[in-house]
């Protein structure tokens, strides 16, 4: 992976899926942060109320998906976001396929970041890695920790506590990480036009925690 990559501070156009949840509610505020032209794709109604206090959330286009799915409006992004936590193996590739094909269709994105903890990007090899990345139109495959906190909103001893009482195991300290690092994170690799491929998480927390922005 490269070093020292410039963040580009011209403005782009970045849609952000399930951008309700706590991570990409997170890289939508620090896109607004850093003046870039943001949509917001909710998942369903009143899923900003958590949110509905902060002054960000002005600074975001908020759109819905509709019952059967397609957006309801349709423009040209640069870069897609896709956030997709803990899918089940069944129906993972299916769901990323078929997402890609309708958010590509509706906004003809120049590029796309899939943002995930399943299996295919946490266990598989580099080999695997790389063949999911090349059997979608994916520009960059992301590892998120398996703990992100956020404090005010979700506190690291209740998330560490949910993942013990799901696994029985203590999660290591290396995959559990502040929110606002790993959308930091995300936001620079969507941003970088020379990143490509895998990200694992402990590459992420090392571009996260650069925050100098030139």
């Amino acid at each position: 992976m490269q070093s020292g990559v410039v963040l580009s501070m011209e403005k782009s156009v970045i849609m952000v899926d399930r951008a309700e949840g706590l991570l990409g509610a997170e890289i939508c505020r620090l896109a607004v942060a850093l003046a870039q032209d943001v949509c917001g794709v909710l998942e369903q109604s009143g899923g900003l109320s958590l949110y509905q206090d902060e002054p960000w959330i002005q600074g975001v286009e908020w759109v819905e998906l509709e019952r059967d799915g397609v957006m309801s409006c349709a423009r040209i992004v640069d870069t897609l976001i896709l956030c997709r936590q803990s899918l089940d193996d069944d129906i993972f590739l299916k769901d990323i396929h078929s997402c890609i094909e309708q958010y590509t269709t509706m906004t003809h994105a120049k590029r796309i970041l899939l943002i995930c903890n399943h299996a295919s990007v946490v266990c598989h090899d580099k080999r695997q890695q790389q063949q999911l990345l090349g059997s979608t139109p994916i520009d960059i495959l992301v590892q998120t920790p398996t703990i992100m906190y956020s404090p005010g909103y979700i506190e690291l001893e209740a998330a560490s506590r949910v993942y013990f009482e799901r696994t029985g195991e203590l999660c290591p300290p290396e995959h559990v990480m502040r929110v606002e690092r790993v959308a930091m994170a995300c936001l620079r690799l969507a941003l970088e036009d020379d990143r490509h491929g895998f990200y694992s998480c402990e590459e992420i927390a090392v571009i996260g925690d650069a925050m100098m922005i030139q």
